[in-house]
């Protein structure tokens, strides 16, 4: 491992000196979009990047290829603002993504070709696949208008190839701990009135930990047809994912750092632990030109069954005399999302574009678990499997979740140089939950419960945008907006017993910017500062003498964004950004061991205050090609008290490979410092972390046909 380490290293360090053709998307020409391209996120008007009044960040495929892009966490690496932590909760495929200093894995928005995922619940990122990916929009901030209450503090919008475009390719790889996977992605008609194209792979990643992994097989049909009156899509999306999941690392109380009782790689689950999902999702589209605009219709269902058996050790019972000391549950999951958009977009008059419809999302989740209690050593060695431990209880709950909404949208060049985003969307949300717990000793009485709630209410966003300077392709652009959403509270549908439906959390956001192109488009940037403030946020309380959860608190988050993208010469391209995140607790009661504790004041825990990235890369058509890419996340604090902190880290990826005609070898290193600090706080384990995977190197093979 330090031989390839070592000579990974040195290769790049002679990339300089090697020779060189020019930058190009040499995978998949038709489809490269370029800085400065039409986004389609950030509302429902199509618009340019530079000129748009809002922070918006495009990744194209050509970036992710330089990248050695596999996962969310490394296609996303240079993204201002967004620091990815990998894992958590969601098992070993997963990640976390952070926004605006926030952590959390439900606060954001992820967007597949433009269609929630997750539907009306949590984002599924563990569906992630970056096969045959065209390129990657993220928002800092909400989009409140279209997609209303499910985006709150940012968006990700992974978005595919189109059906058809020319351009096969195929790649194999083999990783550490005995990694691996192959992917094809190919167009099976590329012209007449019918397109279609496939994308497939399967991947098996391994990790330090012998007892941590996944197994993902992906397949995506995708296809259009143009008919006399518009034109049809249809696309067909299947996931077979078997995880087995990781452990965090517990936080013991009173303690000022994670437990060196429990090893870096220890595994304190069941012995059968499991984190499987099957997948299903049919996507169905029509587009028809109006002669006096355009109608756009997307219609999605998605099928969802997850097995879950998982276990924690407890913080505060780090014991090894065999008396139970965690917690566990079996539980199955199924999620069915319905997702309905329809819109027309027109130009009643010189310069004005409106786009005016609705939305529709329902979700119906279930859940069945049988919760129990094991024991483990702290080091991880001999785990139980969970058919041989007792049951104490079984739980199940049903949520039904639907959000409409109405909404318009216009973009108003009012008079030369100056751009004015105004939307507002009307939003009618209904809940309801049935939730029941039955003891298995007799003694104790079985719990049933219900709640409903309905909310109508509207969110919606102001933008101003102004080109204060044009010379050629080169401008500055200043900008502002005001964004105002709230989102449900979530509903991850957990094994514990729980019947009650929280108010929904608001947020009033703020952003100012300016953004630009010098050097003939050559250098793009981007700096903007916000302030959010949210309200009526989910606190820690006593309930009965049992912990639970209240609305009541209240959040700050304000900072500052600075990105980067120089084309330096035909072959280099440097990428730059850097974050400053003040996130703070205005008004925020957390339960500790020592009873309820008010943090106003104290900084949100595991949110740096800064983030930097830098990337340079060599990449000329053929012929030598590299990467090297350095991420700084600053000192964190673990719990809202801010007792407890965890210092800096930096961080190392590179790559080198060699370009033919149409094959391409590269060897890709991840975390080649080798850096294991806690990155993310579970949500299931009391006072637990996860931290940051071992280093991980990956050889490469593919080919463009």
């Amino acid at each position: 491992m330090k031989t390839i380490h070592g000579l990974l290293l040195a290769c790049l360090a002679v990339l300089p000196f090697a020779s060189g053709g020019v930058w190009a998307d040499t995978q998949n020409p038709p489809e490269t979009v370029t800085l400065g391209s039409v986004e389609v996120t950030a509302t429902p008007i199509p618009e340019h990047q530079d000129t748009v009044p809002q922070t918006i960040q495009v990744f194209t495929h050509a970036q992710l290829v330089a990248l050695g892009a596999t996962d969310l966490r490394s296609a996303l690496s240079l993204a201002a603002g967004v620091n990815i932590s990998p894992g958590g909760d969601g098992g070993p495929a997963s990640a976390i993504p952070e926004f605006q200093g926030l952590v959390e894995f439900d606060a954001f928005l992820l967007l597949v070709d433009g269609v929630p995922v997750g539907g009306a619940f949590n984002p599924n990122l563990a569906s992630i696949d970056l096969n045959d990916v065209s390129r990657i929009e993220v928002i800092q901030g909400s989009a409140p208008v279209k997609y209303g209450a499910t985006s709150f503090v940012g968006v990700i919008n992974i978005i595919h190839r189109k059906a058809g475009a020319p351009g096969s390719n195929a790649s194999v790889l083999y990783g550490s701990y005995g990694s691996s996977s192959i992917s094809i992605a190919s167009p099976i008609t590329s012209s007449g009135p019918v397109l279609q194209s496939i994308a497939a792979d399967y991947t098996q990643q391994n990790f330090s930990d012998p007892r941590t992994s996944y197994s993902r097989s992906h397949l995506l049909y995708r296809s259009a047809v143009d008919t006399s009156s518009g034109e049809f899509h249809l696309d067909l999306d299947g996931l077979i994912l078997n995880q087995k999941p990781a452990s965090p690392r517990p936080l013991p109380d009173g303690a000022n750092a994670l437990s060196p009782l429990v090893p870096t790689d220890a595994n304190n689950n069941p012995s059968d632990a499991k984190m499987d999902q099957n997948r299903v999702n049919l996507v169905l589209g029509y587009n028809t030109d109006l002669g006096w605009g355009t109608w756009t219709t997307t219609l999605a269902n998605t099928f969802t069954h997850y097995s879950n058996i998982r276990g924690f050790i407890r913080s505060d019972q780090l014991t090894d005399n065999g008396a139970p000391n965690a917690d566990g549950f079996n539980q199955t999951q199924d999620f069915t999302d319905i997702y309905l958009d329809s819109h027309v977009t027109f130009s009643p008059v010189q310069n004005l574009k409106l786009a005016t419809g609705f939305s529709y999302l329902y979700g119906n989740g279930q859940e069945q678990s049988a919760n129990f209690q094991y024991f483990i050593a702290p080091s991880g060695i001999n785990p139980p499997p969970s058919t041989s431990v007792p049951v104490d209880e079984y739980t199940t709950q049903q949520d039904t979740r639907r959000f409409f909404g109405l909404y318009a949208q216009s973009d108003w060049s009012f008079a030369p140089r100056w751009d004015f985003n105004f939307g507002l969307q009307l939003n009618h949300d209904v809940e309801s939950v049935n939730a029941s717990q039955t003891p298995t000793d007799p003694s104790l009485a079985p719990q049933s419960g219900s709640d409903s709630r309905s909310d109508t209410r509207f969110s919606g966003i102001a933008a101003l945008g102004y080109t204060a300077w044009q010379e050629g392709v080169d401008n500055t652009v200043i900008y502002a907006n005001y964004r105002n959403t709230f989102k449900p509270a979530a509903n991850d549908l957990g094994p514990e017993y729980d019947p009650t439906i929280l108010q929904p959390e608001t947020a009033q956001a703020y952003e100012a910017g300016l953004k630009g192109t010098l050097l003939q488009g050559g250098l793009d940037w981007d700096a903007s500062a916000f302030w959010t403030n949210m309200n009526n946020t989910v606190i820690s309380t006593d309930v009965n003498g049992l912990p639970g959860t209240a609305n009541g608190g209240q959040d700050r988050f304000k900072g500052i964004n600075l990105s980067a993208d120089w084309n330096i010469s035909t072959n280099w391209r440097w990428q730059l950004a850097y974050s400053y995140h003040d996130t703070t607790y205005r008004n925020f009661t957390d339960l500790t061991p020592n009873g309820l504790v008010q943090v106003a004041g104290n900084r949100l825990e595991m949110s740096p205050l800064n983030l930097f990235s830098s990337g340079i890369f060599y990449m000329p058509p053929q012929g030598w090609t590299g990467m090297l890419v350095v991420r700084y996340v600053g000192s964190r604090y673990f719990d809202p008290e801010n007792t407890v902190s965890t210092p800096a880290y930096v961080t190392y990826d590179a790559g080198i490979g060699y370009r033919f005609s149409q094959w391409t070898l590269r060897l890709d290193g991840r975390n080649l410092n080798n850096q294991r600090p806690p990155v993310s706080n579970s949500e299931l384990g009391n006072s637990q972390s996860y931290i940051l995977p071992a280093r991980y190197l990956e050889l490469s093979a593919s080919v463009q046909l």
